[in-house]
């Protein structure tokens, strides 16, 4: 949680690893599932092609729905 927590916060790959020590090709990996649940998140709708890639990804219903503020129904 720490390391999604400073990755919202701003802190590059880079920064993470130097203090974590934690491999650069995991924290590239969590990136972009951070980077994922921003940018779906902030979408007015959600399409279905959006949806599918999001749950290759590996998000339950229940985290997308939470990511929207909706019910797990909704998502």
């Amino acid at each position: 949680y720490q390391l999604k927590r400073a990755m919202l916060a701003g802190l590059p790959v880079d920064e993470i690893h130097e203090l974590s020590k934690v491999d650069r090709w995991f924290l590239h990996q969590l990136q972009e599932l951070v980077d994922a649940e921003r940018a779906y998140a902030a979408l007015a709708e959600v399409d279905a092609g959006t949806l599918r890639r999001m749950k290759r990804f590996g998000f339950s219903d229940r985290q997308l729905a939470a990511l929207r503020g909706e019910t797990e129904a909704e998502a």
